[in-house]
């Protein structure tokens, strides 16, 4: 598949081993437009984005089963909404969609006047409870001399990984 591959880090923090997997899935381009003509929308971009997430999925599986409590953060643009496919193999690998924590205010794009989540931080049950945030620096902005900085907020997250 011709795309950006994941970046994986395993580092230690307080004691405790953390991997992190950051991805850039496909873009949504070539989609039909939320409110356009075909209602359904024609989504052509879904399925490699799901063969993507699926990769990572199985990643992720692959060290559930030789730890069980391994402390497991997939994050990034994933360019996709959290109830769609893509997302979908990812919390089936045993992944919590931190985005569902936040519903209100999760939004980090805005196409077409539609606020979306497209900007994901998954991780395994270890490192929950967590605090997530879409931070609204960017796309609720104003653009200075006809720029933005980009057209996707960042997400954050904090956990306690105890003593």
């Amino acid at each position: 598949m011709n795309s950006r591959k994941p970046l994986t880090m395993q580092f230690r923090a307080y004691g405790k081993d953390i991997i992190v997997i950051n991805n850039h899935f496909r873009s949504k381009g070539g989609d039909n437009p939320i409110f356009g003509f075909n209602q359904a929308p024609l989504v052509p971009s879904e399925a490699p984005r799901t063969e993507q997430a699926q990769v990572v999925a199985d990643f992720v599986s692959d060290i559930l089963a030789i730890d069980a409590d391994a402390r497991v953060v997939v994050l990034g643009d994933l360019n996709e909404f959290e109830f769609r496919p893509p997302l979908l193999a990812l919390e089936a690998a045993g992944l919590v969609n931190l985005t569902n924590m936040d519903v209100q205010d999760a939004y980090t794009f805005i196409f077409n006047g539609n606020s979306q989540a497209l900007d994901h931080i998954l991780v395994t049950p270890s490192l929950l409870p967590a605090e997530y945030d879409a931070v609204h620096a960017v796309v609720d902005a104003p653009e200075i001399d006809g720029e933005v900085s980009s057209d996707h907020d960042p997400v954050i997250v904090r956990f306690s990984l105890g003593n």
